[in-house]
């Protein structure tokens, strides 16, 4: 009964710390995709609309 008990216990442990690892890592590729995508727009934004970084900087600051 208690080797049967650890058994149960080493797989629920094991399947925990792979649903945290899961978790933790799906979350940090679905933000590292979002920030690039927004990046990204941000980047043809600007591009288009001629704007440069430093003076956005700037605007931004004034406010």
């Amino acid at each position: 009964m208690a080797q049967y008990f650890f058994v149960a216990a080493d797989s629920a442990v094991s399947t925990m710390f792979w649903l945290v690892g899961m978790g933790v890592l799906g979350f940090v590729l679905v933000g590292a995709v979002l920030w690039g995508i927004a990046y990204m727009i941000l980047h043809l934004v600007r591009k288009f609309t001629g704007k440069d970084e430093q003076t956005d900087d700037v605007e931004y600051a004034e406010e």
